[in-house]
């Protein structure tokens, strides 16, 4: 008994082509030889699926290596939500990496939050430390968000079965490392306003809605000089691109989530911002720093 569909699906082991392996697998041997080869989950995976599709699953439905498939790939609702709490605590603890202190003591002994707006974000570093101190800050901020998704694709959530899932777990790493860096547990839960940070993760979550996003801000900095308006109306398309994913099914309800909440957390930091821009009396990109007011 032999079928074509699962031999495609097995690679040319050592010793064991792919037509040989599924004759093998006809003859009711499977078990045998996947302890023997010690596949990967997601190849054990193909073999089940290429099985079924040519009506032989039955032989294995009920067998030890179905159950053992379901045991390399599938989590206890516990350990999903321990995973869960691990990726959202590593996502914190990167995003609270204050890159714009480190900046002021790097390169001119001086704290931003002493200047400007009280932020330690690479605008007010800039303002306050100049290029070299806020190039330092974009990329520090840029990594650690991106970092944080990475770990829970890739530790937390390496191999998971259930796409969902792991985008849940990316969405919730995403959203800690923000307010990380908004609320930084290493500097008395001050910070920044996550703009880098979010743009970090979405990078790796959803770099089409990044690339809409990075354009809808560049422009109106360039144009006007305004990086908090670049920075507003970037979270807005973001919101818009990740719709346009979601409803044409090109992404995940967890990624479109978080860039919903997190662009809205963006805008909402920016009132002051928007107050200023209202009246006229924003600060342009390039104006040097004040004290803070407080």
């Amino acid at each position: 008994m032999y079928d074509a569909s699962i031999a495609r699906a097995m690679p040319d082991l050592p010793g064991l082509s792919g037509t040989r392996y599924a004759n093998n697998y006809a003859d009711n041997r499977v078990d045998g030889i996947l302890t023997h080869w010690r596949l990967s989950p997601m190849l054990k995976f193909a073999l089940y699926g290429a099985a079924n599709d040519s009506g032989l699953a039955g032989e294995i439905t009920t067998g030890p290596d179905r159950r053992r498939i379901r045991e390399d790939n599938d989590m206890s609702a516990i350990e999903v939500v321990l995973r869960l709490c691990g990726a959202a605590l590593a996502g914190y603890l990167l995003g609270s990496i204050p890159f714009g202190v480190l900046a002021g003591r790097l390169f001119g002994d001086r704290d931003p939050r002493a200047y400007g707006s009280g932020k330690t974000g690479a605008t007010n570093v800039l303002r306050t430390l100049g290029p070299g101190a806020a190039a330092f800050v974009v990329i520090g901020d840029v990594l650690k968000g991106a970092l944080a998704v990475l770990l829970a694709r890739l530790v937390f959530f390496g191999g998971h079965s259930d796409p969902n899932i792991q985008a849940t777990a990316e969405a919730v790493a995403g959203f800690c490392a923000i307010m990380g860096h908004n609320y930084s547990i290493f500097i008395g839960f001050k910070g920044g306003r996550g703009v880098l940070t979010g743009a970090g993760a979405m990078i790796v979550m959803a770099p089409f809605a990044t690339l809409i996003g990075f354009l809808c801000a560049i422009f109106p900095i360039l144009i006007t000089r305004y990086v908090s308006l670049g920075s507003i109306l970037g979270a807005a398309g973001s919101i818009v691109a990740a719709l346009i994913l979601l409803v044409t099914h090109h992404d995940l309800l967890p990624h479109f989530l978080f860039i919903l909440v997190g662009g809205v957390m963006i805008i909402v930091s920016h009132r002051d911002n928007i107050d200023r821009l209202l009246k006229g009396t924003e600060r342009k990109l390039g104006q040097p720093a004040q004290p803070a007011t407080g």
